[in-house]
């Protein structure tokens, strides 16, 4: 199928006008594009190709042409690689149902076709304004929605999972609320006999405040015998809410955010207070939204009674508006350096590398978003009753999934693939795997 598609794109062979000399086509600049899909058509058949786009050419050897009459050729350009669309190098077989190729949301940026293709000047290509008359589509899950399968791994847990690690080889081990943690080896390790309501997995180390914002470190690499939490300073007697920092052997950054609505630094050695939220911002609402690190001496803060973010920069306080309208009720650090918030109606709101913030209009999850992480180019997020949803830049929103109906998921983290939930449910803590099908 391959060869006789590429051969047949390579010399069109046109009976009614072979006196015609053969025409080498050239291919046009796409400086802005990463794939290319060709679609020639006659009026015996249609062909479509996908080809990738690297610095602005398109690989792809010189094609000759017999000019005719009935010959159309289009060339669609696209800011996405071949891979994010859900395509191969190579032909592209018909799809008679599914999302036009110049769906906007599949990165689509422009259209050329070649004209000149029956008159005695130079064929050229030029922008394209008309929709291709073609018999080729997308599928949905080519623009980044695959179909999910939800595996159940645990239910009923006695305990609300806090912490959940993933490792190369699916095997996942969890700190518990009620102060038990869960090796790799599923060898469960009972730390404390008192709730824990706050854990971050940061350096390689389990740092982790209980109901009085006391600060823990715990190293979740040693054996079953040897882990212990080791308490590295008390707290202020609020609960504590979130954790967020960076821990390697030349710096440590712990900032710690509690009901009280104090910021906190522990630094290695002690633990002072960088920041404390106005009394107003506290007592309208005694949730916190979190807290994201975004390099050294920097942090930002959110709280549910307010819908613009706290910075708080080596010593010096200022406000970041995210364009929300309703408080937040949670910020989170991404892999990537970016952050992410969500608001008490569903909205949420992304902070690119250099500081700006946007909002991702939209989502019909009007549930409270509670944690996030990036899949690929997607953010992944999971909600209070059980939503797990997902936007894609240039796309939008997926469709959302219930993988536990009325479970709050605060925990979350993706792993090859597969995006792995924790959190507490009726019947006790749940822990599932969603993955492509």
């Amino acid at each position: 199928m391959r060869s006789t598609a590429i051969a047949w794109l390579l010399l069109l062979i046109a009976v009614a006008c072979a006196e015609r000399e053969p025409w080498m086509l050239t291919w046009p600049l796409a400086p802005d594009a990463e794939t290319a899909i060709m679609l020639t058509q006659t009026s015996e058949r249609s062909v479509g190709e996908v080809i990738r786009v690297q610095d602005g050419l398109l690989d792809r050897g010189r094609a000759q042409l017999e000019l005719r009459d009935d010959l159309s050729l289009r060339l669609l350009l696209y800011a996405r690689a071949p891979s994010e669309l859900g395509l191969e190098v190579g032909p592209l077989e018909p799809r008679a149902e599914g999302v036009l190729l110049t769906d906007p949301r599949t990165g689509f940026s422009r259209q050329l076709e070649l004209t000149g293709l029956t008159d005695d000047a130079r064929p050229a290509w030029m922008e394209a304004a008309d929709e291709p008359s073609t018999s080729f589509r997308l599928s949905e899950q080519n623009l980044g929605c695959p179909e999910f399968e939800i595996q159940l791994l645990e239910n009923g847990l006695s305990s609300d999972p806090l912490l959940l690690e993933v490792n190369e080889a699916g095997q996942y081990r969890v700190l518990f609320r009620e102060g038990m943690a869960r090796l790799y080896s599923g060898e469960s390790v009972p730390l404390v006999d008192y709730q824990l309501l706050a854990a971050a997995a940061i350096g390689g180390r389990w740092w982790v405040m209980d109901g009085y914002a006391n600060l823990y470190e715990l190293d979740p690499n040693v054996e079953a015998s040897s882990m212990s939490l080791e308490l590295l300073t008390y707290g202020d007697m609020s609960e504590g809410y979130w954790i967020a920092g960076h821990h390697d052997e030349e710096r440590t950054e712990i900032y710690t955010l509690a009901q009280s609505g104090k910021i906190e630094l522990w630094d290695g050695s002690s633990r002072r207070a960088v920041h404390q939220l106005p009394a107003s911002m506290v007592e309208y609402h005694d949730r916190a939204g979190g807290l994201a690190w975004l390099g050294p001496g920097h942090v930002l803060a959110g709280w549910a009674s307010s819908p613009d973010v706290v910075s708080v920069r080596d010593g010096a306080i200022s406000t970041e508006i995210t364009g929300a309208t309703r408080g937040l009720v949670s910020l989170r650090g991404l892999a990537s350096g970016r952050v992410a918030a969500g608001d008490a109606v569903g909205g949420l709101y992304l902070r690119a590398l250099d500081g700006t913030w946007t909002a991702l209009p939209g989502n019909e999850i009007k549930l409270w978003p509670l944690t996030f992480a990036e899949r690929g180019e997607s953010l992944v997020y999971a909600t209070a009753l059980g939503a797990l949803g997902a936007y894609r830049p240039g796309f939008g929103y997926c469709a959302p999934l219930y993988p536990y109906m009325g479970a709050t998921f605060r925990a979350l983290t993706v792993a090859g693939d597969a995006i792995y939930l924790a959190g507490a449910a009726s019947g006790g803590g749940v822990i599932l795997r969603v993955r492509p099908r």
